[in-house]
């Protein structure tokens, strides 16, 4: 791909894979075939988190954005659904918050968690 793969995630079969130059990958894990590519972030993406009981997933990445996407594996789709900057700081993990996907939290490299709502 020519991009390290920062983070990953699985589910149903699917593997969800963050890369260096702002990508979000998704592959079915039994054909090894690419199904989605979206071009997610400006800069590098250092975290992904997968909602375990929703599909959703959230990103954070060098671009000072944290954002959060729809993911329909059955059609082959991805939905932008939310952005929020995170000024000053540049962002190094992202998980969600609770049950419901509504509420993230971001970690920066000056070790100050950050929470934002959708």
């Amino acid at each position: 791909f020519g991009y390290p793969c920062t983070s990953l995630a699985l589910r149903s079969g699917f593997l969800i894979a963050a890369y260096g130059n702002g990508s979000v990958v998704v592959y079915n894990m039994r054909s090894r075939v690419k199904t989605i590519e979206i071009a997610a972030h400006s800069r590098s993406i250092n975290a992904l988190d997968m909602h375990p009981t929703h599909d959703v997933f959230a990103t954070a990445a060098e671009d000072g954005f944290v954002q959060l996407w729809g993911i329909n594996l059955a059609i082959g789709e991805v939905t932008h659904m939310f952005s929020a900057p995170i000024k000053d700081n540049l962002l190094c993990g992202v998980a969600f918050s609770g049950e419901e996907y509504k509420a993230l939290a971001a970690a920066g490299f000056d070790n100050t968690p950050r929470c934002t709502t959708t």
